[in-house]
């Protein structure tokens, strides 16, 4: 039998217009998803030109297959099948963008705030474990001075000076 194992990973998941059924679930806390993201719309702007104005029904095909393997790369995860279910994500909307377009229009913004929480958390825990660090690190007076009047200050200086 296989053993579970559990452990953190800033995964979120997002519904898609309501329907529970139709969940997203993706690591916002994944350092390469901004890179993915860049990478991917260089490719975005292939796949445009590549098809031109007045594709052909299996061009339409090949385009939603290449669109959602992007989409998918961005976020490391399936998040094209929520999304889109069986349906062309080159469709038109009411919008007149396109599904995939309007997909991303709503996402973007919910997964952008999750990741600004993540990183500020992330930040807070860094600095909170330098602090501690560098407190280990910096010296520590062996005894309490604060108390000492100016006599008690002359005192120790003549014995000291004495000594030498």
């Amino acid at each position: 039998m296989a053993r579970n194992i559990s452990f953190a990973t800033n995964e979120k998941e997002y519904i898609v217009n309501g329907d529970e059924s139709k969940v997203i679930r993706i690591n916002v806390a994944d350092v390469n998803m901004l890179a993915r993201y860049e990478q991917a719309r260089e490719k975005f702007k292939q796949v445009q030109s590549e098809f031109g104005d007045d594709p052909s029904p299996a061009d339409l095909i090949k385009a939603d297959e290449m669109v959602r393997g992007l989409i998918n790369d961005v976020f490391g995860a399936d998040v094209c099948t929520p999304a889109f279910g069986g349906v062309n994500c080159l469709s038109p909307v009411s919008s007149g963008k396109t599904l995939y377009q309007s997909f991303l229009d709503a996402f973007l913004p919910e997964v952008k705030k999750d990741i600004e929480a993540a990183v500020n958390a992330a930040q807070i825990t860094l600095e909170a474990k330098a602090k501690t660090f560098t407190e280990q690190l910096s010296p520590k007076p062996k005894h309490d001075v604060k108390g000492l009047t100016d006599d008690d200050i002359a005192r120790i200086a003549a014995a000291i000076k004495a000594g030498s």
